[in-house]
């Protein structure tokens, strides 16, 4: 093996690192509100969207929060409760009656929300 090949290497490695780091500094960003992701698709024939689009764009605001899959994520933002942040200082009352689920388990999001933002 040449020196050459074990520069290239070296080089691959590190801008996997650097990538990796990159991407999860922004995801945590985005989960505490800080960014947010613009997402551009196609455009269909059709100007409305699906509710599988709303609700895979929806997700985007809760990523990493255990329990919060695209169907919670919509009805979430339909609530008024857009990201991460507002999920963790959120009530679970006022949770629970969002997403017509027990308090028990909109505590639950609640805390795993929290937990990311501590991160």
């Amino acid at each position: 093996m040449s020196n050459v090949d074990i520069m290239v290497g070296i080089f691959v490695a590190v801008v996997a690192v650097v990538m990796a780091y990159f991407f999860s500094t922004v995801m945590k960003m985005e989960n505490k509100g800080i960014v947010k992701r613009t997402i551009v698709e196609e455009e269909e024939e059709s100007e409305e969207e699906t509710p599988k689009v709303v609700a895979r764009k929806a997700s985007i605001y809760f990523a990493g929060v255990k329990g919060v899959g695209p169907k919670l994520a919509e009805k979430l933002q339909n609530a008024g409760i857009k990201n991460v942040k507002k999920l963790a200082a959120s009530k679970p009352k006022q949770v629970a009656e969002a997403l017509g689920i027990s308090e028990e388990r909109a505590s639950s999001l609640i805390e795993n929300a929290r937990s990311l933002l501590k991160d």
